[in-house]
């Protein structure tokens, strides 16, 4: 519908026009500006965007391409200009850009085609354990580039074996490379920019298989596709909805992972479709990253507070379940696997073990996602790797990782989902052998029967007999859940627990009732009690308590006792500390908030008990504050400590 005439015009409608034509001006404006990105950038006449569109059958859609101004890359000024230039002549100081052109560069395209054919056909793996980062990296001055303008939001090294290119999304919808090599050689610049998008790029991803596939997407619901032999960009999915993130299979350079709002979707892009759908956050996933070994498990994390962890070989279209729901203060931006995918950033150890085995050190650690992780310390050294295997046996933490030196080919783990599962050495796999809707936290082996499992489910111990495959016997023994259970090394019908509900009790399985069950004595504490265990002779149990003590006790006389005051006050996120007895009844370990270890040295000298803090032991290359411990039972002087970050630290003799 035409205007009517200025004299028809009301004020208010006069006011409009005004306001509209203003409007104009100011958009025409910011078109100029973005014409000295791109002269190829088409003009709009109208202010108004269209409503975006399921993409209909038609010739692939080719972005714009920006190039370099001659400014920015220190050539003369070129006597042509474009029409958008001539629309909005540049200062005298700033030459005009040269013409653009809608295609990738040529020299750009050819670089890393020719990088990717020169890498093989499994990429090595990279992995060096002995680089000091803080040390060894520098930035030089010619390793600076601005790459796109305004903020970038992904940033990208391409997986090219004897190349390095930087890729970078901006907020505008840029993705510009940086070549980091060629532009040396050349003496140029290497930077190269294109306009593949229409708002934010969220992520930018390419395959070690495919390094010449570059994906990339948006906030506008596009993903994109770099098609190198081609020169050009291809638009291979479009959605009304957000993309935030994007991630490949590790195991699938084809199968393209993207969060699209709260939902994680499978996006086949041979097939040229969504294949799957979950709806996994309560708001929008901020990252998507899949474990480098156990291609079937992949981390999310969400503006909801949380970050997941998720099995795809269990996931259910319909109210998925997680293997576990990592929960933070406010929004999680991220949760990545580290390369060896042993850690998250937000892992935590909560149970480790020195296997018993004569000649040779594996140390069993469990985390709080239910992996198991053994690092076979000896056969690592041996074969120049770092000798570490992970499972993931588990549906929650993992609360115990017992072995019987009778049977030590038999490894059983426990987790607090109410599983137990033996690991099957010769068929290298976990067997699930007992179930139960109650959280496990403790498992303990009879010394005399190790087929017997004593498994602390809640506030209860149940004896577990593999061989008959069921629980032959129960005792309601604590008010509270019970957080460790341990034989005397001698009287083997004599064992200990402690419980939250404050207190550590001996009992005779020899007397114990299944109804009311009688303690041999029970020993009170301020706070709960995390652990209560025998020295290896048998003749005093130690004790640890959140009421920042450590407690030893003789068990010929439970009146003679030494209280240590310690710190245990681990916070939230860390494990909690649990002193353990070393090769002999003299010396107890116990991690302390310093990254460091606290010896206790005890004396019991007939009805004399006495504690005092021995010595402590620090390290520089333990970076963290170890939380759990395991002695070696053959080799003495090999303590094994585990942090909350997943990492192991094996002290040994000088």
């Amino acid at each position: 519908m035409a205007s009517p005439p200025d004299a028809a015009l009301t004020d208010y409608e006069r006011l409009r026009e005004e306001n509209i034509r203003r409007n104009d001006a100011i958009l025409a404006s910011l078109r100029r500006k973005a014409s000295e990105l791109s002269a190829a950038i088409q003009s709009s006449s109208s202010s108004k965007r269209p409503k975006k569109q399921p993409p209909p059958p038609r010739a692939t859609p080719i972005p714009v391409v920006l190039r370099r101004s001659l400014r920015t890359r220190g050539l003369p000024p070129s006597t042509s200009t474009s029409s958008s230039s001539a629309a909005s002549p540049p200062a005298p100081e700033s030459p005009p850009e040269a013409p653009c052109s809608t295609r990738l560069s040529s020299s750009l395209a050819s670089a890393i085609l020719a990088a990717a054919s020169a890498s093989p056909a499994a990429p090595p793996t990279v992995r060096d354990d002995g680089f000091d980062a803080g040390a060894e990296l520098v930035l030089r001055p010619s390793h600076v580039r601005r790459v796109v303008p305004d903020r970038i939001l992904s940033v990208r090294v391409l997986p090219l074996v004897d190349r390095t290119v930087v890729a970078a999304g901006n907020k505008l919808g840029n993705v510009g490379f940086w070549d980091v090599d060629g532009g040396a050689v050349a003496g140029a610049d290497g930077v190269f920019e294109y306009l593949p998008h229409r708002g934010p790029v969220g992520a930018i991803v390419s395959h070690p298989a495919t390094p010449q596939k570059i994906y990339s997407c948006c906030y506008e619901g596009e993903i994109c596709l770099m098609d190198l032999e081609k020169e050009n960009f291809n638009m291979i999915y479009l959605t009304d909805y957000p993309i935030f993130s994007l991630c490949q299979a590790p195991n699938s350079p084809s199968s393209l992972y993207l969060a699209e709002g709260n939902d994680l979707k499978l996006f086949d892009e041979r097939m040229g479709k969504v294949s799957a759908t979950w709806n996994l956050h309560d708001n929008r996933i901020n990252s998507i990253d899949f474990h480098p070994e156990n291609t079937y498990m992949l981390a999310t994390s969400s503006t909801d507070g949380t970050a997941c962890m998720w099995d795809l070989r269990n996931m259910k279209e319909k109210e998925p379940e997680s293997l576990k729901v990592l929960e933070h203060g406010r929004s999680v931006q991220s949760a990545y696997f580290s390369p060896s995918g042993r850690m998250v950033a937000t892992t935590r150890i909560l149970s480790v073990r020195v296997l018993p085995l004569v000649d040779r050190t594996v140390v069993a650690a469990g985390n709080k996602l239910g992996n198991v992780g053994f690092w076979d310390v000896d056969g690592g050294a041996v074969a120049g790797a770092d000798g570490v295997f992970e499972y993931l046996p588990h549906r929650g933490p993992v609360g115990a990782i017992v072995s019987h030196p009778a049977t030590p080919q038999k490894i059983y783990s426990c987790c607090y989902e109410g599983e137990i599962c033996l690991m099957d050495l010769e068929k290298e796999n976990f067997n699930m052998i007992y179930l139960t809707d109650y959280p496990i936290f403790s498992l303990c082996q009879a010394p005399n029967s190790p087929s017997s499992l004593y498994l602390a489910e809640g506030n209860d111990l149940k004896l577990f007999d593999e061989r008959m495959g069921k629980v032959s016997a129960t005792w309601n023994l604590h008010d509270n859940r019970i957080n460790s259970i341990d034989f005397h090394p001698e009287n083997t019908y004599m064992l200990a627990t402690s419980s939250t509900d404050g207190t550590a009790c001996m009992w005779d399985l020899r007397n114990m009732k299944e109804k009311e069950p009688e303690s041999l004595k029970v020993l009170e504490h301020g706070r709960s009690v995390q652990s209560a265990y025998f020295s290896p002779s048998g003749r005093m149990v130690a004790t640890t308590s959140l009421d920042d003590t450590v407690r030893i006790f003789s068990v010929d006389d439970f009146g003679n006792s030494s209280i240590m005051k310690h710190n245990n006050k681990t916070g939230r996120w860390l494990s909690t500390f649990k002193a353990i007895w070393g090769w002999n009844d003299t010396d107890l370990f116990i991690g302390n908030m310093a990254r460091a270890i606290d010896i206790i040295l005890v004396d019991l000298n007939g009805s004399s008990l006495l504690a005092m803090n021995n010595a402590r032991l620090k390290s520089e290359h333990m970076t963290a504050i170890p939380g759990r411990f395991s002695a070696h039972p053959y080799k003495v002087g090999h303590l094994a400590c585990a942090s909350s970050g997943g990492k192991v630290f094996l002290w040994t003799r000088a």
